[in-house]
């Protein structure tokens, strides 16, 4: 029963927010409906802030959007690159999320516990 409340919660939100969408752009078309980068761009901030909590896709969300703003305003040939590389250095060595560094510890987080995480998640590659 609340799984299917849930759905038809989060089906009505879909719709909302595609409506508003599609009146705030006053013309849909598949090339600005289903844009790819978007979709991309929003599993990156997912996967960079974490996927455990409410709280941590929209702090990756937050990171990523000001980073990609300082990238794009500093670095606009390489504004692609560099958060491709965030990203792989993000599913190394966190791959968590960031959020995994400071929820969830029962330490307080300095540099040797950063450390030790760092240690954790890369003794899985043999290099």
């Amino acid at each position: 029963m609340f799984k299917v409340i849930g759905f038809a919660i989060s089906s009505f939100l879909a719709a909302v927010v595609g409506g508003t969408y599609g009146n705030w752009l006053t013309f849909i078309e598949p090339v600005s409906a289903f844009d790819t980068n978007l979709s991309v761009m929003l599993i990156i901030m997912a996967m960079v802030g974490g996927a455990g909590t409410v709280w941590e896709p929209l702090v990756g969300a937050v990171l990523i959007s000001a980073i990609s703003e300082f990238l794009w305003n500093h670095f606009l040939s390489l504004h692609q690159l560099i958060l491709g590389l965030l990203l792989i250095l993000v599913v190394m060595f966190l791959p968590k999320g960031i959020m995994d560094i400071f929820l969830f510890r029962e330490k307080k987080i300095n540099l040797k516990t950063l450390g030790r995480i760092f240690a954790e998640n890369i003794s899985k590659y043999k290099i």
